[in-house]
């Protein structure tokens, strides 16, 4: 049986932290020797049942500075949460060595005797090939970067549009209107804000409100 995660961070609202469509929650506790996720939605995800996880997103500092500054914040969630390393391009003054993630992980395991997961995109794997005989890896991985459309686990297809709303800036958006879906409208931004600090979460309005606004977002889009 497979078991459904999400990752969340300072940006991801309430109800996708408590989406009961996942079995487990894995929270960004921080990121190199300076950041901490002011929100921080480990009790959030707890509390609602989850399993969890922690994770340190990878600066590129030094990475035994950067294993003791994580374990340093979730020594009382040891044995609660695996764990986990997020090694991306973004803000990662490392990218590219081979050897960083290697250090991390071993800091981690002399410190807890525990070997951490590697989040790592599919065409990066070959960075953390030297962790694989001892670490999970978790993948990021897309059918494509110019994706168009998908179909999810219910059989629903989702579309991706963009448009112009307001601020001039250009959304990315992930819309599916069949009956069925368990989750009527994902997309980024304004729109999201809205539903959660209007607390929408009745499915067929937020589905009807979701495709009113992709209309809306086409309208203002013409030129």
């Amino acid at each position: 049986m497979a078991l459904y995660f999400i990752d969340v961070f300072s940006g991801s609202a309430d109800w996708i932290v408590t989406d009961p469509h996942a079995q487990g929650t894995i929270v960004k506790v921080s990121q190199g020797t300076g950041y901490l996720n002011p929100k921080y939605q480990y009790s959030l995800a707890k509390n609602a049942g989850r399993l969890l996880g922690l994770y340190h997103y990878a600066g590129g500092g030094n990475p035994i500075a950067e294993a003791n500054y994580f374990l340093s914040h979730i020594q009382d969630k040891l044995g609660q949460a695996v764990l986990a390393v997020d090694w991306e391009q973004y803000q990662n003054a490392a990218w590219g060595d081979t050897t960083w993630v290697r250090q991390f992980v071993d800091e981690i395991h002399r410190q807890t005797g525990i070997w951490p997961l590697i989040y790592v995109q599919e065409s990066a794997i070959w960075q953390v090939a030297n962790c694989v005989s001892d670490c999970g890896l978790w993948v990021a991985k897309y059918a494509s970067m110019d994706w168009h459309s998908w179909t999810d686990s219910l059989g629903d297809e989702w579309h991706r549009e963009k448009g112009r709303f307001i601020t001039d800036r250009v959304l990315d958006l992930r819309w599916g209107v069949l009956p069925t879906s368990s989750v009527k409208c994902k997309i980024l931004s304004e729109f999201n804000d809205f539903l959660r600090i209007y607390n929408i979460r009745d499915t067929i309005f937020r589905r009807n409100l979701c495709v009113f606004y992709i209309q809306l977002i086409g309208i203002l889009a013409r030129p």
